[in-house]
């Protein structure tokens, strides 16, 4: 195969899907990121009185899976763009389709581990919230 293979522009048109749909899961991860952080915030925000006080260790371990998401938010933008780059541009498909895949290889295989990590987070907050109810 040569190095200046090009798609038919229906094989364009499937690829600037795709990268569609990779940067709108970008921004639904990183939208779901933002909404945790708030989230985190409000719950380790408190006023009593005239007093206004954020637990910070509250407010760090509550983050941890805002960070994560918007990581996974991010990887997926930038594998969209890489995609994004064989329906628009000439000359260099092969080349295009090569660091796309490269960049989706990692990016799934960062994702597996960060949702795992989030799972193992989600465990232990379920944990310390049955602990303070007992």
């Amino acid at each position: 195969m040569a190095d200046n293979y090009e798609f038919s522009p229906e094989q364009e048109q499937q690829m600037a899907r795709l990268a569609r749909m990779l940067r709108i899961t970008g921004i639904a991860f990183i939208t779901v990121a933002v909404v945790a952080e708030l989230m985190a915030f409000t719950k380790a925000y408190s006023v009593s009185s005239l007093n206004i006080k954020i637990d910070w260790m509250e407010f760090a371990y509550e983050s941890i899976a805002a960070v994560l998401y918007a990581f996974i938010g991010v990887t997926l933008w930038r594998v969209a763009y890489s995609f994004a780059l064989l329906a628009t541009t000439e000359g260099h498909d092969i080349p295009h389709l090569m660091d796309a895949i490269k960049k989706l290889i990692f990016a799934k295989q960062k994702q597996a581990i960060l949702l795992f990590l989030i799972a193992l987070h989600s465990a232990a907050y379920l944990y310390r919230m049955l602990q303070a109810m007992l």
